[in-house]
């Protein structure tokens, strides 16, 4: 046999299948046996486990885990011994089966595998890596020390295999198997610190079984008291453990505690140059701090590690877990490095680190910012055409490269929209547009509007509808053609950036005359009403006689719109259903008045208290016409 799987397992049936179906294609060809130690579990486990092996051993929980694991190791009979745990999986079994048969192996005792640790399933990007040894050599005297986080008493020499582990931890949100592991751990290392209080080991660990169980201010002051500890010793033995600082400045880092950070980070560094995260740290909290010139230094050193990671010694230090090489640390750090750059008006480096971030969104959120200051319209261009294929990326660019634009004079305006204006999509022809002049604009924009669909497209395309403020008919066309949502968004848009458009709307809504069965030209007159009236209250904080008579009017034209989508003969019964509150709203006021011309005040006031929970934002309007509901009642 060449190789034993040990592992040891407690009601795991939410992670065994995975992690055993990893090493299925080694056990099928005899090259691994598979032994299983079980602690005691109440769940599945039991069955699943043989389902893959018979050699299953029962063993109670004794609060070792060292020494459960050694239970685990006295069954192996082959030649190498694999310690897995039930939320790892093999990600590459078939290079774990070519190391095995490797002749490089042959004088070495122990295979280091990469263990990738994964914070979350939906972002595969936040990884944090650490080397691990997994694989040791069956002489009879290999074994586990440490009540709690086990560690391996292994022989040199290593060999660095290129086998990965991936680790899913505490992810899969079942809160019951957190909390259970949360507290074995936690009673064994308090257990522990009672007899050793000043163990600098079992103080970290007690902090990361904290912070992973997410009681944040509980691990801080565990790592606190690891680092005050640590200050005392010898710079060997702080060299040994300096991945207290990196915890503690992590933590602090969480906490906003940014001078912490910074401090935290030049002690550690003057231990250890090398340790990545530390810098990265550092350079994230002293940009918090405004320190940008130090910040700028760190970020850069600590590119400066990562592209020789493979050259550095920390790379190979088995008791460091680095937490700041993953993508997103990178991607963080490219980000604040070109806002660095940008303050210092370099926007060429600022372009360099902008284009290395591998998350879009982030990338998206300042490449229009460095393209227009750089006033590269061929790089804009080739952006734009990367990205094209996917639209939400592309209307949250195109977002924010109207912001840009709108900072730049009238004459560079031009300039950028005459050359996106050369673009065959949409955006071109709003591009267009807005460099043309009186009346072909108008046309223009007139054309545009007929045809374009509002749905799920930048509030920016909003400003043709400046263009044509004067044709009240054609407008109000327009509007009705937008669904009610998009609609709403719209004008809230234009009144936030038109001050011209407060009073158009209100000569509008004032001046048209709906149909009771236009079903789209009342769903208009809610959407601009909606958002007018609100904007004016929160204005004014009082409500002007025209105001109310819009008020009053958007009531009618809720009521209309919900008689064209409902049977209201049924509205007794079905209002409380519809999952609309603004349609609830309008068929409470159906109610309202209906039970008025009955002079049923019981049923009026009833109705009216249901109607201020549906439309709280027009809350001040509804009392006022409450007041006059029940005034010509009574």
């Amino acid at each position: 046999m060449k190789i034993s799987i040990c592992m040891m397992v407690k009601d795991e049936e939410k992670n065994l299948r995975r992690c055993l179906n990893s090493v299925k294609p080694l056990i099928e060809k005899g090259i691994a046996e598979l032994i299983i130690v079980d602690t005691g579990s109440s769940d599945n486990t039991v069955d699943i486990v043989k389902e893959y092996t018979d050699k299953v051993y029962f063993h109670l929980w004794n609060n070792d885990f060292s020494s459960m694991r050694n239970i685990s190791i006295s069954y192996a009979r082959g030649e190498w011994i694999f310690i897995l745990d039930a939320d790892e999986e093999v990600e590459n079994v078939e290079e774990l089966r070519k190391v095995l048969f490797n002749e490089k192996i042959k004088d070495s005792n122990t295979l280091i595998l990469e263990v990738k640790n994964i914070d979350t399933l939906k972002d595969k990007d936040n990884i944090v890596y650490s080397p691990s040894t997994r694989i040791f050599k069956n002489d009879g005297q290999f074994k586990y020390i440490g009540a709690v986080h086990n560690q391996p008493v292994y022989k040199e020499p290593t060999y660095n295999t290129k086998v990965s582990l991936v680790h899913y931890g505490y992810i899969l949100g079942d809160k019951e198997l957190m909390d259970k592991k949360f507290l074995r751990t936690k009673t064994i290392l308090e257990s522990e610190l009672k007899k050793d209080p000043n163990n600098v080991y079992y103080l970290f660990q007690l902090g990361v079984s904290y912070d992973m169980h997410g009681d944040f201010r509980e691990g801080l002051e565990e790592f606190k008291k690891a680092y005050n500890i640590l200050k005392t010793m010898s710079n060997m033995e702080i060299y040994d453990r300096i991945y207290v600082h990196g915890a503690y400045a992590r933590c602090c880092y969480a906490n906003g505690k940014y001078n912490e950070v910074i401090n935290i980070c030049k002690q550690g560094i003057g231990y250890r140059d090398d340790y990545i995260d530390l810098y990265f740290m550092m350079a994230m909290a002293e940009k918090h701090q405004g320190d940008l010139k130090e910040s700028k230094k760190h970020f850069l050193k600590y590119f400066e590690l990562i592209n020789n990671f493979h050259k550095i010694k920390i790379s190979e230090d088995l008791n460091i877990i680095l937490y700041n090489i993953n993508i997103e640390s990178k991607d963080n750090a490219y980000y604040n490095l070109s806002e660095i750059y940008m303050d210092e008006g370099d926007y060429e480096k600022a372009h360099e680190f902008l284009v290395l971030i591998k998350d879009k969104i982030k990338k998206n959120s300042l490449i229009p910012r460095v393209i227009v200051r750089l006033n590269d319209i061929s790089k804009l261009k080739k952006y734009y055409n990367e990205i094209k294929e996917d639209k939400g990326l592309t209307n949250y660019f195109l977002s924010n490269l109207e912001v840009e634009i709108n900072k730049l004079t009238e004459e560079e305006q031009y300039k950028i929209y005459r050359e996106l204006g050369k673009l065959e999509n949409e955006y071109s022809l709003y591009c267009k547009i807005k460099i043309l002049k009186d009346e072909e604009k108008v046309i223009k924009a007139k054309e545009f509007l007929k045809t374009f669909d509002f749905r799920d497209k930048p509030l920016f395309y909003s400003q043709i509808f400046t263009i044509i403020f004067n044709d009240r008919e054609f407008l109000f066309k327009c509007f009705k053609k937008i669904g009610l949502n998009d609609l709403k968004e719209i004008i809230k848009y234009l009144l936030d950036n038109y001050a011209e458009s407060k009073r158009m709307f209100k000569e509008l809504l004032l001046n048209c005359n709906i149909k009771c069965y236009d079903i789209s030209g009342n769903k208009a007159y809610i959407g601009i009403s909606y958002i007018i009236l609100i904007n004016e209250y929160q204005e004014n904080k009082t409500i002007y006689d025209i105001d109310y008579e819009v008020f009053k009017k958007y009531i009618d034209s809720g009521i209309n719109y919900v008689l064209q989508l409902y049977n209201m003969e049924k509205v007794r019964i079905i209002y409380k259903e519809v999952s609309s509150s603004e349609e609830r709203f309008f068929m409470l006021m159906y109610l309202i008045k209906e039970h008025s011309l009955k002079n049923d005040i019981k049923s009026v006031v009833r109705y009216i208290k249901e109607a201020l929970n549906c439309n709280k934002e027009l809350i001040k309007y509804i009392g006022k016409y409450k007041d006059e509901i029940l005034r010509d009642i009574s």
